[in-house]
């Protein structure tokens, strides 16, 4: 995969260097090609710059297929090529507006690192022996204490593949940097020290000695401090143009739209409110200079959007922060690449003809690879074999306000009980002990509800409580004790029960179901999935084995190669 990313770069036009290695059509490959893809491979992945030459063939055949089937229209790859667009835009007016204002001086580096802890970290060089068994360690541990050589030692018994044939040599390790419980040993003795075996965190036994140690030179720590500096500045800089480009384009919430949202949230599941689509999907949630995002499409937001990212569904802060910090992405900072012509100019568009081919070619492997076994009858099966996957329990929905004094539980129980809105009394009283949402909404099932009922925690009395009460009903308050530190919290809890809900079955076409499954069934079929993938290439060398052409005599003439 990874040469298949490398490959984007040198996939596409020839070099101007003459010295073909292939040609495939009308198509060349060049040797310096080859050469630029191996130079970027990581070290464990050289093998054979043969192998990048036949890669190369390879994706030069499927792009070739994927052009005879007319891919680049396909409404798939027009999607993906637009997302690309957009994403590359606002990069560009990030790059143009924030990254090229932002400079770091030798000034303030040296300032930092003056200031840092990393004047005092060493680099410190030593040697390693990792076997099995804690009696193979103890064995060679007495061995080097009775003078055996440590080098010879490892070469012979070290299953640490990287130094065992370099004698056990680590190299230099930066303090600052390495973590883990070989480096916590080294960099605990002094040069010279042996340690006795300890066990890593897979079970090995290790042995280390400090050969020699040396401060972290200044001139080595430059490019992270910079790199570190530029990236505080960077995100300080980022967010203060975000907030500008809020005060552009005038971002404002609809706050009866806004509250809404709070009150379908009672009853949400999974973060996601449930709303009469018809109706309340066409409703205006947030204006902008220029247009608007509808509730439907907040929703769609949120659907994209991992459940532990999602905002609280009864907190209104939490709801505005997501949805201006999700307008800006996804609706404010192209508009404004747009406005200022970078999604449409010369640049954009020589970056788009790059980009194309790729799409083209993963929408192949898509239909011929993938489609045929992670399609919709294999992700129905899949749900239908793992119904209890996708079963919310039963559930008991109840709001709760918790509050410093009594007497104001008191107050707020009996408002309640005579229809006042307990959501919006909580907006009178501040945060419990200035640290916790003071209201929420929460879900119990019986499950649950068993295993708090025999708990000495005061909130099992709450719990107890809530399954008793009927639906519609105040309860409370009761006294609970919480001891997030070294103190004791008190406080009142209030609550009412807003729906008993029976377990049920998310549907087949439920969004979130949908992303699981495909998942799953695509996790389960990988090597099916590459399988199909390499007989599909096999069966593209056949089709086109007439156009292509390695030339042996340019190969020859590269040693490397």
């Amino acid at each position: 995969m990874i040469i298949a990313v490398l490959l984007f770069g040198s996939l596409l036009g020839c070099a101007e260097n003459h010295s073909v290695a292939a040609r495939i059509a009308d198509r060349t490959i060049e040797i310096d090609q080859v050469e630029r893809v191996w130079d970027k491979l990581p070290q464990e992945q050289k093998q054979s710059k043969r192998d990048v030459l036949e890669t190369l063939i390879n994706r030069e055949l499927l792009f070739i297929e994927a052009k005879n089937r007319e891919l680049n229209k396909s409404a798939q790859v027009l999607a993906s090529l637009e997302r690309v667009r957009r994403q590359r835009a606002v990069e560009r007016l990030i790059e143009r507006e924030v990254k090229s204002h932002i400079t770091i001086s030798d000034a303030e580096i040296r300032t930092y690192y003056e200031n840092s802890d990393l004047r005092t970290k060493r680099e410190v060089r030593g040697r390693h022996l990792m076997v099995k068994t804690a009696a193979e360690a103890q064995t060679l541990y007495q061995a080097l204490l009775d003078g055996e050589d440590f080098a010879e030692l490892a070469r012979r018994f070290s299953l640490d593949q990287q130094t065992a044939d370099k004698g056990g040599d680590l190299g230099y390790w930066d303090e600052s940097l390495m973590a883990g419980p070989v480096s916590k040993v080294l960099f605990s003795m002094q040069p010279g020290e042996l340690s006795e075996p300890f066990q890593g965190r897979e079970g090995y036994f290790h042995i280390v000695r400090v050969e020699n140690e040396r401060p972290l030179p200044y001139e080595s720590l430059k490019k992270r401090i910079k790199d570190r500096l530029y990236a505080d500045r960077l995100a300080v800089r980022t967010a203060e143009f975000r907030t500008n480009i809020r005060k552009q384009f005038n971002l404002q919430l609809v706050e009866e739209t806004w509250l809404q949202l709070v009150k379908l949230g009672k009853t949400a599941s999974h973060g996601i409110p449930e709303f009469n689509e018809d109706e309340q999907s066409v409703k205006q949630l947030i204006l902008y200079e220029g247009g608007q995002v509808a509730l439907g499409q907040y929703l769609q937001w949120l659907l994209a959007t991992p459940s532990q990212r999602r905002p609280v569904t009864v907190d209104t802060a939490s709801i505005a922060r997501y949805a201006r910090r999700t307008a800006v992405d996804s609706v404010l900072l192209p508009l404004a690449a747009q406005q200022a012509g970078l999604a449409d100019d010369d640049e954009m568009k020589r970056y788009l003809e790059k980009r194309q081919p790729l799409l083209m070619i993963e929408e192949l492997r898509r239909l011929e690879a993938e489609a045929p076994i992670v399609n919709e009858a294999a992700m129905r099966t899949y749900y239908e074999e793992h119904l209890s996957w996708f079963t919310d329990p039963d559930l008991l929905i109840y709001e709760a306000i918790l509050l410093h004094h009594e007497a104001d539980a008191l107050d707020v129980a009996e408002k309640v009980r005579q229809g006042a809105d307990m959501w919006t009394l909580a907006q009178g009283y501040p945060r419990f002990h200035d640290a916790w949402f003071h209201y929420n909404i929460y879900h119990i099932h019986r499950e649950e509800d068993e295993q708090h009922a025999h708990s000495p925690h005061t909130m099992s009395a709450v719990l107890a409580a809530v399954r008793k009460t009927p639906v519609g009903k105040v309860g409370g308050p009761f006294l609970v004790h919480f001891q997030p530190r070294e103190k004791i919290w008190p406080g009142y809890i209030v609550f009412r029960t807003l729906e008993q809900r029976p377990a049920r079955l998310l549907p087949f076409a439920h969004p979130e179901v949908q992303q699981t499954i495909k998942k799953m069934v695509r996790s389960a079929n990988g090597q099916r999935i590459e399988e199909r993938f390499e007989a599909f290439l096999s069966q593209l060398r056949e089709k086109y084995a007439e156009q292509i052409e390695i030339y042996p005599e340019n190969l020859a003439s590269e040693s490397t190669l």
